[in-house]
């Protein structure tokens, strides 16, 4: 499995977003690639949305591309609490939204994944 992360990010948030992400997806693929988490998905694609965009239409994702063997999740990083964030904290806002892809991965019936320990590692990043 290999992690993909982009974004729906507000301007005001984009730089320091960006300074979290490039090492953290690098080093949580440096992660996935030592440890064998099980699971039938072969790409893990993150966008989380940090934007003050409140319009219900504009919903949370998590959904699986069978045929891709893609698990996407777009999850909402609350905006005005990133923006006031240390990096240190902003760094916390994401590994707490990548936790939470992987509490929902069961529910997209994505199989034989080792979760807990998953979890377990993030959380020590």
């Amino acid at each position: 499995m290999k992690l993909w992360m982009s974004g729906e990010i507000d301007s005001d948030v984009a730089d320091a977003y960006r300074l979290v992400r490039i090492p953290l997806e690098k080093q949580v693929n440096e992660l996935l690639s030592r440890g064998n988490y099980g699971g039938n998905i072969d790409e893990w694609a993150v966008i989380p949305m940090i934007t003050r965009i409140t319009n219900p239409d504009y919903k949370e994702i998590a959904r699986l591309s069978k045929d891709r063997r893609t698990a996407e999740f777009r999850l909402r990083i609350p905006h005005d609490a990133f923006l006031a964030a240390s990096p240190a904290e902003q760094r916390r806002l994401v590994v707490e939204m990548l936790v939470a892809c992987v509490i929902r991965m069961p529910s997209l019936r994505i199989t034989d994944l080792d979760g807990r320990r998953l979890m377990r590692d993030l959380q020590d990043l």
